[in-house]
């Protein structure tokens, strides 16, 4: 059976995102956790660390082919920790927990999901719809918007759990 897991899944609150433009003013970011009090972890990370991390995870997502399972989060995991194990960002630093961490911040973000095939998860990036009342107010010379200028907006329930398996 197979299932997004909805428990991490952002959004989360205003409060969230302001603490993290304040952590970023000092060089860090706010750990977010859609699973916690106001989506936050409690913790920030610096941004250095987490940049690497971040651009690994969706990197790592976006090699692959699209598919409704993604990628597995272990072998994700695996190599950011044979990528980044031994580099100095991450001295004294466990990139297992790091990237585990980041993932879930991600899923808060609403920029991936988490889809749990059997007893493993998987990583894909979340799927999109087009919005028509959503526009970012791009128009052409003629002053006419085009539908090139559409936004996209996250689908809020795009499966939910259980409506379809492997």
């Amino acid at each position: 059976m197979t299932w997004i897991d909805t428990q991490h899944r952002g959004p989360v609150s205003a409060d969230a995102w302001q603490a993290d433009s304040n952590a970023r003013l000092g060089g860090r970011v706010q750990i977010f956790n859609a699973s916690r009090p106001a989506g936050l972890d409690g913790w920030t990370m610096s941004v250095e660390r987490y940049e690497v991390l971040r651009n690994h995870v969706l990197a790592s997502i976006d090699a692959e082919p699209y598919t409704e399972t993604g990628v597995a989060l272990g072998e994700v995991i695996q190599s950011a920790k044979e990528r980044y194990g031994q580099h100095s960002v991450f001295l004294h630093a466990k990139v297992r927990n790091l990237a585990i961490y980041v993932a879930l911040d991600l899923q808060a973000r609403c920029e991936i999901e988490t889809i749990i095939c059997g007893n493993s998860a998987h990583l894909r990036r979340v799927a999109l719809q087009a919005d028509p009342e959503f526009s970012l107010g791009v128009s052409d010379s003629s002053g006419a918007s085009s539908a090139t200028s559409r936004n996209f907006r996250v689908a809020p329930d795009v499966v939910e759990p259980g409506a379809w398996r492997a």
